[in-house]
């Protein structure tokens, strides 16, 4: 009796977690497909399916108005996830982290707490966060990890950089 109310306690977790993906995709097909991309880079990355899940939508809606593909956003997605590894984040880390890297995707730029967290948990983000940060404002690398919470206290951690800096990871 108790393995029967844990399978179906997993039942009810899975269906939670796919009606979460279907509200970001259109069809079955893209459905089954995203789910299966996201349990893979769970199990590769050691990441909770549910964080991974709450990662893709999460960035799916903050991200809905720039045209980004499904392949785009598990690109991304997947990256995050390695971020988080080799950072060494524990899994309540990890999901805290991916908390607050949504939320400034979500408010279009990174704020203190939120940096705070990712600098603890996604150096290797940070790192590429800073050298867009040095990019786009015409300073120095060494400059902007000197001054990176100044930038973020004075809104210039946009989306923008935080896209680019993902994806020039």
């Amino acid at each position: 009796i108790e393995l029967g109310k844990k399978v179906l306690g997993y039942a009810d977790s899975f269906v939670q977690l796919q009606n979460k993906i279907k509200v970001v995709t259109g069809t079955e097909q893209e459905l089954n497909a995203i789910t299966e991309a996201l349990f893979a880079s769970s199990q590769k990355y050691s990441i909770e399916l549910g964080s991974q899940v709450d990662l893709f939508t999460r960035l799916s809606g903050a991200l809905a108005h720039t045209g980004i593909s499904q392949r785009e956003l598990l690109e991304m997605t997947d990256t995050f996830a390695a971020a988080l590894k080799a950072g060494g984040a524990t899994s309540v880390e990890a999901s805290q982290a991916i908390m607050q890297l949504t939320q400034a995707f979500r408010g279009g730029k990174l704020q203190a707490e939120e940096m705070n967290t990712l600098l603890d948990t996604m150096p290797d983000y940070m790192n590429a966060v800073i050298a867009e940060v040095a990019r786009v404002n015409g300073v120095s690398l060494d400059e902007a990890r000197s001054k990176i919470k100044k930038f973020g206290a004075d809104g210039k951690i946009d989306l923008d950089i935080l896209v680019s800096a993902a994806e020039n990871m």
